[in-house]
Formats: structure tokens, C-alpha cells, sequence
């Protein structure tokens, strides 16, 4: 919801913020302090990378609706279908992110 709200607003480093509690919450039904502590080091590293985007609605927007139907998927207890939603927007950021991060480095840099 309240990255639903970023987004009405406009506000796009609200929306990342949202994205970030959003994933944390996920990695937080593990029951993992481990888990946990890993996945806030991942979290702060990708922090900085997207203060640095140049155009952070085009990253953050398309994943809005696939948070909520990741939520969705959960309350409904359809685990296997949010793993696989997961799985499929993991890719997806992945190969996004990868391919920001090669158009900012020159190659063999």
C-alpha cells in the first residue's frame, strides 16, 4: 500500500523504500536472524544503486503490481505461485540491474 501510494504521488524514492520494506518482509517469514541480517546488506548495496538510476519510475513502477500479486499469492496461501512470481521478478530485477550497471561502466572497466 504504501508503495501504491508512492507511485500515485509520484514519489519514487518512496517507492523504492516501499519495494525494500516489501522484500525484507518477505525474507522476515523465513524466521531467519541469518536471513535477515544477510538480506539488509543485500538491501543497503541496492539502496545505493538506485539512487543512481537514471530514470528510478521506469526501474521501481513495473514491479509495483508484481509485489502485490506476490502478496496476493501469499494470502491466499498459493505458496508454490508466489515462488514462482518471485522467482520470475528476481530474474527479471536481475537482468535489469545487470544491464543498467554495464551502460554505466566502460567496457573492460
Amino acid at each position: 500500500a504504501a508503495g501504491e501510494r508512492a507511485a500515485q504521488d509520484r514519489a519514487w524514492r518512496d517507492l523504492s523504500t516501499a519495494n525494500i520494506r516489501f522484500h525484507q518482509a518477505l525474507v522476515g517469514l523465513a524466521g531467519s536472524p541469518r536471513t535477515d541480517e544477510l538480506m539488509r546488506g543485500v538491501l543497503a548495496e541496492l539502496r545505493l544503486v538506485f539512487h543512481v538510476m537514471d530514470d528510478p519510475r521506469r526501474f521501481h513502477e513495473p514491479y509495483l503490481s508484481r509485489n502485490r500479486h506476490i502478496l496476493e499469492a501469499l494470502q491466499a496461501g498459493a505458496v508454490a505461485e508466489a515462488e514462482r512470481l518471485l522467482t520470475g521478478y528476481l530474474e527479471d530485477s536481475l537482468r535489469q540491474l545487470s544491464g543498467a550497471y554495464a551502460a554505466k561502466v566502460p567496457a573492460g572497466g
